[in-house]
């Protein structure tokens, strides 16, 4: 350990400073080698626990009322109170589902639309892939592009439509009192133009917005997120956007899956520096500041969101997350250009979020608590080294404006 005092001689009147690298936006946050996982710039933990099953699971649909409902061998279960129920016995390798009328339907491409006391009858067993509900209507988006409708009180489908045959659609979503089809064009069914209770009118919203990865949209409030082949997207009062533009350096979102989860986006993809061709890792992203609050170094082929418990599927096995720690750490290695022993004495950061700063020199470690209120912070430094580590820590997303060092030559 360096001694608190320094020899005379060690001060010299010429300071060096030095402006750190900080990332220009929080996606380069993730602009490192050993990016996503332990040791990275931005990382996060978590206890994954593995529901042991006698059976394979296919995909996970949804939870409702207490139950967490799952596609897997010899057809639909449901998990509770630590068993599972086999309710359905016919299998499916897609569904999805939605509540409607107080119960919860359930769609795949040879079961119809399945409700726990009723049966629709689905057109020409084509198969469904979103459901969503709006304006006392069950809609279902067909494999085919098709989109049927059937109404509160009726017993089958009502009406079929499809908007456009050179429109590939990917997912419905219901934001508010609004129904939207996306896809490479998106579409809007706003009932509060409807001429009568028939009248369902799609209208084009934008176009070239790329290909909808199903079992992405997730609704935050008035606005919904969704991935796409080109990257995430953000749909809010009719217009679709761009959004965390900077992570499609760094993963692809071709066959992810994700879903709302306490008020995050979880969302489940490929690193593009990877090796293999299945979600490997799992983003978590803050949409309404756009930040990104961690990463799990795990990936997954469907997620299920129950209360404060998120549920992951991998290789057809169930697993279990509580208590998922979104720390975000950011570090720099930094010499000042040279080889020579320096001592460093004074830290200047901005950072908007309370953090804990560590700075390691050759022989030395020294720790501060910084206030994440924004403002020109100067911390005093006693550290000796040839090279110095700079790392910052802090709960829930992490923000640093300015960070710049001063050291001067240490000589003994």
């Amino acid at each position: 350990m360096w001694p608190k005092r320094l020899p005379a001689v060690a001060a010299h009147n010429c300071k060096a400073r030095l402006k750190l690298d900080l990332p220009s936006d929080n996606s380069d946050f993730l602009n490192c080698s050993n990016v996503m996982s332990v040791g990275g710039k931005l990382r996060s933990s978590c206890c994954a626990t593995w529901l042991r099953f006698a059976f394979d699971v296919y995909k996970l649909l949804a939870e409702y009322d207490g139950k967490l409902y799952m596609l897997g061998a010899q057809g639909l279960w449901y998990y509770q109170d630590h068993s599972t129920t086999n309710f359905l016995n016919k299998t499916e390798y897609t569904a999805c589902a939605c509540v409607f009328q107080g119960k919860l339907n359930i769609m795949g491409p040879n079961m119809g639309a399945y409700v726990i006391e009723k049966r629709y009858t689905f057109q020409d067993n084509v198969g469904g892939i979103s459901l969503a509900v709006c304006d006392d209507r069950m809609f279902a988006l067909e494999a085919n592009n098709d989109i049927a409708i059937t109404t509160a009180g009726q017993t089958g489908w009502q009406d079929y439509f499809r908007l456009t045959p050179n429109t590939k659609l990917g997912a419905l979503v219901t934001v508010g009192k609004k129904l939207y089809a996306l896809g490479d064009t998106c579409y809007v069914f706003d009932p509060s133009t409807a001429v009568d209770n028939l009248d369902v009118t799609f209208r084009a919203l934008c176009h070239g917005v790329g290909c909808v990865q199903t079992d992405t949209q997730a609704v935050f409030g008035k606005k919904a997120v969704f991935a796409t082949d080109c990257g995430l997207r953000l749909l809010q009062s009719d217009n679709v956007t761009s959004i965390f533009e900077g992570l499609n350096s760094f993963v692809s979102f071709v066959g992810s899956v994700a879903c709302a989860h306490k008020g995050l986006y979880y969302v489940s993809c490929k690193r593009l520096d990877g090796t293999q061709e299945r979600n490997d890792v799992t983003l978590i992203l803050d949409v309404h500041h756009e930040n990104i609050v961690g990463i799990l170094d795990m990936g997954s082929e469907s997620l299920c969101s129950s209360g404060e418990i998120l549920y992951l599927l991998r290789d057809k096995k169930l697993y279990l997350l509580e208590g998922v720690a979104t720390e975000s750490s950011w570090f720099q290695t930094v010499d000042f250009g040279n080889s020579s022993l320096k001592f460093l004495d004074t830290l200047f950061i901005k950072c908007k979020q309370d953090a804990e700063l560590t700075i390691t020199g050759d022989n030395s470690s020294v720790s501060y608590k910084v206030k994440g209120n924004g403002a020109l912070q100067r911390i005093p430094v006693c550290c000796v080294g040839r090279s110095f580590t700079f790392q910052i820590r802090a709960q829930n997303g992490l923000q640093v404006d300015y960070a710049e060092l001063t050291a001067r030559r240490y000589e003994v």
